[in-house]
């Protein structure tokens, strides 16, 4: 068998952040620089991501109970991409496409054991004598394979792109 978009998934792994609105400089989305292409490519995208905690449209915390708009963020993000960052008309085939082709896998969120070493946040190893989040990278990572329904899987991470 071959390795063709007839047969080959793309798995998209890591943060994204769903409330920036400037695309430009929003380095968790930089997979959909060319997510155009992906979508000619690959007959299915898996991204595979962080629990969205504060909901970007009503401010709600996930904590504080169900929200009405957190099953729409990421379908609602696209649309937005495709539209003010990739410049395609409502309307247009690719809107159906991402509905059809590009599923969103949401695993918890990196715990509250968190430091902050030179302004950076990372996960506190139980088992290892330095900081690291690559823990959590293959947690969602294992979590996207699960999801993935092709013999083939290209994997990449949510801050790179490819064209």
């Amino acid at each position: 068998m071959l390795a063709d978009g007839k047969n080959t998934s793309l798995l998209i792994q890591g943060p994204i952040n769903f409330a920036n609105d400037n695309f430009s400089q929003n380095n968790t989305i930089t997979w959909a620089m060319h997510l155009d292409k992906y979508l000619e490519y690959f007959d299915e995208i898996v991204i595979s991501t962080y629990d969205i905690i504060r909901c970007p449209e009503c401010g709600a915390h996930k904590d504080d109970g169900p929200c009405e708009h957190l099953d729409d963020i990421p379908q609602q993000f696209l649309n937005q991409f495709l539209t003010r960052r990739l410049g395609y008309d409502e309307g247009h085939k690719i809107f159906d496409l991402c509905k059809e082709k590009i599923k969103f896998v949401f695993s918890p969120s990196i715990p509250s054991s968190i430091e902050e070493i030179d302004g950076k946040a990372r996960f506190v190893s139980d088992y290892l004598n330095y900081l690291t989040t690559f823990h959590y990278a293959l947690y969602t990572m294992s979590n996207g394979f699960r999801e993935v329904s092709n013999p083939y899987v290209i994997k990449m991470r949510s801050d790179e792109y490819y064209s």
